[in-house]
């Protein structure tokens, strides 16, 4: 830029790592001598939309956007982003026909195949009414009791507006076709009555069935448009079939590979309905539990039961994934009310001003120390800034 000040390539590509340094103001400033110098540029309009989504200014950004769109038709990620902002208006004809137009056409530019899955997700959530029905229905609680009362199947999901924190917390230990667990309702209830206090519009779901985690999850992703930071808590068994990680409802039977990803929920479901980098998202995984379907999945492993969750190579910009231990190793439910991973979670989840990395690595602290270094718990980053769960630093 110094040798060539009219360098629009050198000037997009500073705006862009100063995006991903989480500068906002600098990378808008930088995408705006772009569009100075070459008003053409779709995706330096597109960018800046993401940027202005991030500082909240919705409208601005669907000016953005719109512009991209109207400078390349074909543009899906600058739709499918378009879709995000009139969704988080709760524009939802709008977002529809955004996320419809992008399954329309061919995926184009690196973020084709995310506009395509993020369209897919979120025609899924929205209701055909075209209200998310999130913003309208009641609490919700789900019925046929199992089991005894502390191990009722239920969801509670209070209504009323989001505000700028959204968690969905899930303990799955009452199974009826594996070993049960004594202590991820304990961690669900505990982590969600935290977060609730540091001031987390929170749902919270204990021992649910495949169609109650389905549930649980459309209210949750159905809100999560309007949350600046998204967070999901989920405590029992998680397993991997085939490098990918799923929850395990308590009706779950697996009597098989081939019926697992029909019975089980797939995380990279729930990530691609996330996947969003204006917003922080937080998924909290206290799942690495001993897998009880393993000789069904994979009879012939010869390490046994317990392979633990797969890691990710990569996850979306804007996203944390927090594992209760490291990809395929297994975590302790723990002998106490909680797993040794909930203990130091809830230790450090409402320390006042701490960074969300930060409060991490004193989770893994902890229970490397309480476990003896047998399990050390595991994050995957792309978050692009700094994210606090309590009150911003000053």
């Amino acid at each position: 830029i110094r040798i060539d000040p009219k360098d629009a390539t050198a000037h997009f590509m500073r705006a862009f790592a100063l995006s991903r340094k989480g500068a906002i103001d600098d990378s808008i400033a930088g995408y705006n001598e772009v569009i100075r110098i070459n008003p053409s540029d779709a995706t330096a309009y597109s960018n800046r939309g993401i940027l202005w989504s991030k500082r909240g200014d919705i409208d601005r950004a669907i000016v953005d956007f719109n512009e991209a769109v109207r400078l390349d038709p074909g543009y899906t990620g600058a739709l499918a982003r378009r879709g995000l902002a009139y969704e988080r208006k709760q524009d939802i004809e709008r977002a529809r026909s955004d996320f419809t137009k992008v399954l329309s056409l061919p995926p184009k530019y690196t973020s084709g195949k995310w506009a395509r899955d993020t369209a897919q997700v979120r025609l899924g959530v929205l209701t055909p009414a075209g209200v998310p029905a999130a913003t309208t229905g009641p609490t919700m609680k789900s019925v046929e009791p199992q089991g005894s009362p502390a191990s009722r199947p239920t969801i509670v999901a209070p209504t009323g507006p989001v505000g700028g924190r959204l968690a969905l917390v899930i303990g799955n230990g009452a199974y009826r076709n594996a070993p049960p667990l004594p202590n991820p309702a304990n961690d669900a209830r505990a982590v969600a009555k935290a977060l609730r206090e540091i001031g987390f519009h929170v749902i919270e779901a204990i021992d649910l069935d495949r169609t109650g985690m389905e549930r649980a999850l459309l209210d949750f992703l159905q809100k999560a448009p309007s949350a600046n930071v998204r967070l999901l808590f989920y405590a029992g068994h998680g397993i991997q079939v085939d490098g990918n990680n799923y929850l395990v409802p308590i009706d779950a039977i697996v009597k098989n590979k081939n019926t697992a990803i029909f019975e089980l929920v797939d995380i990279d479901r729930i990530l691609k309905g996330l996947d969003d980098e204006s917003h922080a998202n937080v998924i909290i995984l206290d799942a690495c539990r001993d897998n009880p379907f393993e000789t069904r999945i994979a009879p012939s492993r010869s390490a046994g039961r317990g392979a633990g969750l797969s890691g990710y190579e990569a996850v979306g910009a804007g996203t944390l994934i927090a594992f209760a231990t490291a990809p395929g190793n297994t975590a302790a439910d723990g002998s106490g009310t909680h797993s040794p991973f909930t203990v130091a979670l809830l230790k450090h989840i409402g320390t006042p001003k701490l960074e969300l990395n930060q409060m991490l690595t004193r989770v893994r602290i902890d229970v490397a120390a309480a476990t003896e270094k047998k399990q050390v718990p595991w994050v995957n980053s792309s978050l692009l800034g700094e994210v606090y769960l309590t009150a911003p630093r000053q």
